[in-house]
Order: C-alpha cells, then structure tokens, then sequence
C-alpha cells in the first residue's frame, strides 16, 4: 500500500539518527523485499551506514549490502564503507552473508581488490 509505505518511510527518516545497526538494516532490507524505492530515506540509510558500519556485526553488514543492490541504488561510498566493514569481520561472516556480499557487489559491478 503506497500512502502506508510512505507514511512508515516518513516516520523512519525523522528517526534514522535513532536507528542502530540491525534497525538500519531491517529497514533497507524491508524496502528491498516490498521493491519499494524511496530515494530520500535510502539516502540517509546509507549516510547513517557509511558513519557506523565499522561497528555492525556482519549480517547487518550484509544484508544492508543486499538491499541497495536489490534496489539498484548505487552509491559507491556506501559499498565502499561496507566493504572495509566486511573485511573487519570477514572471519565471522557465514555462507549465506558471504552469497549476498558477493551477489551485491557483482550486481553493482562494484569491485574491492582487498574484498574479493
């Protein structure tokens, strides 16, 4: 229901300095799988990512990953940051977030020598 997602979008961009790590990602995860395309509010997702995704635990790390691929939203500081997070913790990322990291990254035609 468009008003619904949009409502519940405009809800989430006055909280986003409020959101934490699985919030953030939930939230891009959750617009990925309805293909709900919010400009605004995936841009501040991403600023608030870019700012604390050294400290996300790997499957918000990946999933955020996931989700702006799967919405083709392209921003190449975000995949940057999300990289340099992905290899902090590599060593704990599990099969599936290892699929979905390399999925995003070839679905963006994003390349990180150190990640790949």
């Amino acid at each position: 229901d468009g008003p619904l997602l949009e409502a519940i979008s405009a809800e989430s961009l006055a909280r986003i300095s409020e959101c934490n790590a699985q919030s953030l990602a939930n939230t891009a995860w959750s617009c990925a799988k309805l293909a709900f395309f919010n400009k605004p509010l995936l841009e501040a997702i991403a600023r608030a990512a870019i700012s604390k995704c050294l400290d996300f635990p790997s499957q918000e790390i990946t999933n955020t990953s996931w989700a702006f691929a799967k919405l083709q939203f392209e921003d190449p500081h975000l995949m940057e940051a999300l990289s340099a997070a992905a290899i902090r913790r590599i060593d704990v990322v599990d099969a599936q977030g290892l699929a979905n990291l390399a999925w995003s990254c070839a679905t963006m035609q994003y390349q990180n020598g150190p990640l790949m």
